[in-house]
C-alpha cells in the first residue's frame, strides 16, 4: 500500500530514508520509484514496534469441531486472491501519475468496499470451538485495522498535497495492518497443518 505526496516532500522523505538506510546503491541502479519511496517510508515507520501475538496453536491432532472451523474459516483466510491487495495497483497507478484525488476515489470504491466486505465475511462465520473463535477474532481485528488504515490513506490523499505527518501515519498504520493479517495468517497456517498432520498419520 502506497501514499503520494506532493515533490517536494516526496524529495524530503527520500533524503531521509538515504541517510537512515546509511546502505550503498549502485550508481547505475534505477532510481526507485516515489511509491517505492513510500513504502520504505513506512516500513522504517514501524520498525520497533511489537505486532500482536499469533494464536497459539499446539501440535495436538484437532477435533472434528475444530477441523469444521478451520476449514470455514479457510474459505475465508486462504482465498488465493486478496481483493484488496487486486485493488491496490491502480491505486498506485494513481499515485505515480501524481493523481492523489484520484488515487483516494479509487481506494474509496474499489479497496475500501472489498475490505468492508472481508470483515462482514468473517463477522457471518459463527465458529463453535475455543481455537475457532480466536482465529475468527484475530483475522477479523486484523481486518478492521485495516479499513481505518485505507480510510485514513483515503482521507489523506484528499488533501491533494498531504502533509509529512499524515502521510507517515497513513503509512504507519498500513504497515500495521499487514503485520497483523500476516500474524492472522500464520495463525490459521499453523492449525491447517494440524489438519494436514492428522491426515498423514490416518
Amino acid at each position: 500500500m502506497t501514499g503520494r505526496a506532493p515533490k517536494t516532500l516526496v524529495a524530503a522523505l527520500a533524503a531521509v530514508l538515504v541517510c537512515a538506510s546509511c546502505t550503498e546503491v549502485p550508481a547505475d541502479a534505477p532510481p526507485p520509484s516515489r511509491a517505492e519511496q513510500l513504502r520504505q517510508r513506512g516500513a522504517e515507520l514501524v520498525q520497533g514496534r511489537t505486532p500482536a501475538p499469533p494464536v497459539e496453536v499446539s501440535g495436538e491432532p484437532l477435533s472434528a469441531p475444530e477441523r469444521a472451523d478451520v476449514v470455514a474459516l479457510g474459505e475465508l483466510v486462504a482465498a488465493p486472491v486478496d481483493p484488496v491487495d487486486a485493488a491496490l495497483p491502480a491505486v498506485d497507478d494513481a499515485v505515480e501519475r501524481d493523481l492523489p484525488v484520484r488515487a483516494a476515489e479509487l481506494l474509496r470504491a474499489t479497496a475500501l468496499p472489498a475490505a468492508r466486505e472481508l470483515v462482514a465475511t468473517a463477522e457471518a462465520i459463527e465458529p463453535t470451538t475455543d481455537l475457532g473463535v480466536a482465529l475468527r477474532r484475530q483475522w477479523l481485528a486484523a481486518q478492521r485495522q485495516r479499513v481505518a488504515a485505507l480510510e485514513a490513506y483515503a482521507a489523506a490523499l484528499e488533501r491533494g498535497i498531504v502533509e509529512d505527518l499524515v502521510l507517515a501515519d497513513a503509512l504507519r498504520d498500513q504497515r500495521l495492518a499487514a503485520t497483523a493479517l500476516s500474524a492472522a495468517r500464520e495463525a490459521y497456517a499453523a492449525a491447517q497443518r494440524r489438519i494436514d498432520a492428522s491426515a498423514e498419520g490416518e
